[in-house]
């Protein structure tokens, strides 16, 4: 699937014993269950990892609650959303 988004800005990451990285960010919409969020997300290429995109707790925070035992217990049915420009 390919998406295409204007770039908003740059982000720095420090990375652990790494030099930082440069990567671009991007807004994207979200959908986890029936909960929808649009949230700046920063792009690398995430081909050779397990999950295509990871969510962090700034995201989830006070809307969402994790049970770690468990995976892959929700499918999105946000329906269609409105493109992000």
């Amino acid at each position: 699937m390919l998406i295409e988004r204007k770039v908003l800005r740059t982000a720095k990451i420090k990375r652990h014993r790494e030099v930082r990285q440069k990567r671009p960010v991007v807004h994207l919409g979200i959908c986890v269950g029936n909960y929808y969020q649009e949230a700046e997300v920063n792009l690398v290429d995430r081909s050779n990892f397990k999950y295509p995109l990871l969510i962090g707790r700034s995201f989830m925070r006070d809307r969402l609650l994790i049970d770690p035992s468990a995976q892959f217990t929700l499918e999105p049915v946000c329906g269609e959303q409105p493109s992000v420009e």
